[in-house]
């Protein structure tokens, strides 16, 4: 599933109503099994809304599949309107539902320091610009030459990190762990993945490397 958002305007096509699309990024987005779709565009995409603010042209489209004669996906034809007028329906079942979420914080990692020896820590940061009204978790994968289990722990609920309402960060810590096995250095790898509450930054990832011995 992919997902992008962008405009709708007339094509200055005389006489017919023609509406041109222009797309405008790809906002970060998941889709879970349910038929839940979540999207996150930028306040500054649809013109910088602030609290309070009457929106009145922002709409879009969605991907309905309950057409029985072909049994196929198709973009619907239903524009959406979300001033809330009772009579404008989404063109899929069970209907779509928007929300205006506010300034969406992002989410970025590092690791400090970036080389340790087995038997020493590094810590991952997650950090989030602006802090959260409410406290997101951040969810994560974790992928390199080192094994996680193996070569080294991490604190806290593996897959995740929370950060609590008000924070800018939050952090994991790794541990390398000591063996007697010689071996080059290896690579640990965290990973954001996208999730609700907050958009993915730069950097996604930070790498810790492990040096053999003491």
């Amino acid at each position: 599933v992919t997902f992008e958002y962008g405009t709708l305007a007339d094509a200055g096509v005389p006489a017919v109503l023609v509406l041109g699309e222009t797309k405008v990024g790809v906002p970060d987005g998941s889709y879970k099994t349910d038929g839940t779709i979540t999207m996150f565009v930028p306040k500054s995409a649809v013109g910088n809304p602030h609290p309070g603010d009457l929106l009145g042209a922002i709409g879009g489209k969605t991907i309905t599949g309950d057409t029985p004669a072909t049994n196929t996906f198709e973009r619907s034809t239903t524009f959406v309107d979300h001033t809330f007028i009772k009579g404008q329906a989404d063109n899929c079942y069970p209907p779509a539902t928007y929300t205006v979420a506010g300034n969406l914080p992002r989410v970025s990692v590092s690791a400090s320091p970036t080389k340790i020896h087995e038997g020493e820590n590094a810590t991952y940061t997650v950090a989030a610009s602006p802090a959260p009204s409410q406290s997101i978790t951040v969810h994560y994968s974790t992928s390199g030459t080192a094994i996680l289990g193996t070569d080294y722990t991490l604190s806290g609920t593996a897959g995740q990190v929370t950060i609590p309402a008000g924070q800018t960060s939050a952090s994991v810590t790794l541990h390398a762990l000591s063996d007697s096995v010689t071996e080059t250095s290896e690579t640990a790898v965290m990973s954001l993945q996208a999730g609700t509450g907050y958009g993915l930054g730069t950097p996604k990832t930070a790498t810790v490397t492990i040096l053999n011995g003491p």
